[in-house]
Order: C-alpha cells, then sequence, then structure tokens
C-alpha cells in the first residue's frame, strides 16, 4: 500500500514538474517576443537589403569542396578574396568540421556565411568589413 502511495505521489511531482517546465519556457518565450524590437516596413526592406549586398571581392565563385577544422578553408578564401583573415579570443581546444560542397558553386560570401552557420558554439561570428582603407574577414571565436 504504501509503495502505491509513494509511486502515486512520484507521478504527482514528475508531472508537477513537467508543469513548472512548460510554464517557464512559456515565460522565456513571452519576454522574448516583448523585448523584440518592432520593425516598420521600410526597416524590414533595409535589413533585407543589407543582407543581400555582397562586399566587394566576395563574389567570386571558388569551388572548393571541404570537411575538417574551417581555418584551413578560411585561409583559402582569404587568399581567393584578397581580404585579410584576422582571429579574435582564443581558439576552442577541440576543432568543429565545416562541411563544403562544389556541387551547386558557391561564392566566397555564400562559403563564409555556410562556415559560420555550421560552427555554432566553436565560431561566434565572421565579421566581413569592406571598407575603404581596410578589407578583413574577423572570426570571433566561442569564449569557453
Amino acid at each position: 500500500s504504501t509503495r502505491k502511495e509513494s509511486s502515486a505521489a512520484s507521478d504527482v511531482y514528475k508531472r508537477q514538474a513537467l508543469l513548472a517546465s512548460k510554464a517557464q519556457a512559456v515565460m522565456a518565450k513571452t519576454e522574448q517576443a516583448y523585448y523584440q524590437p518592432l520593425l516598420d516596413a521600410d526597416q524590414i526592406r533595409q535589413a533585407r537589403a543589407q543582407n543581400e549586398i555582397i562586399p566587394r571581392g566576395m563574389e567570386k565563385v571558388v569551388p572548393i569542396s571541404w570537411a575538417a577544422a574551417p581555418e584551413p578553408v578560411l585561409s583559402m578564401l582569404e587568399n581567393a578574396s584578397g581580404y585579410k583573415l584576422d582571429y579574435q579570443n582564443q581558439r576552442p581546444p577541440i576543432p568543429q568540421d565545416v562541411y563544403l560542397t562544389t556541387n551547386p558553386p558557391k561564392t566566397i560570401k555564400q562559403l563564409i556565411d555556410s562556415i559560420e552557420q555550421q560552427s555554432v558554439g566553436y565560431i561566434k561570428d565572421i565579421i566581413i568589413t569592406d571598407t575603404y582603407d581596410a578589407q578583413l574577414i574577423t572570426v570571433v571565436y566561442e569564449q569557453f
């Protein structure tokens, strides 16, 4: 009898914990949505246009097939684009492999975007700077 009661109480606690975690998830999503800025139509158009801009030298199509750490392929893209490569923060001890294919052919910008998307948790950001006096690819590693 006490085992049944103990099991029933355990089930109740499990359900309560599950409900509490779901409620916390809903609260977090609600808070996140509340603090996101509301963009008007012009701001949305401007953000889309900026996303579609390809920096000078990044429009070249480079046939690279790769399945390994991102640093050597980034170095190849540095040479192909004429940009200088710069690293920020300390490189994490275990590299994260990236996978690039030649089909379909991709521009340097598309390859860099693909590397950034595949390196979540390893590379925080890849920033392409194209100014009058500097053409730079900045790789920002995650802090660990």
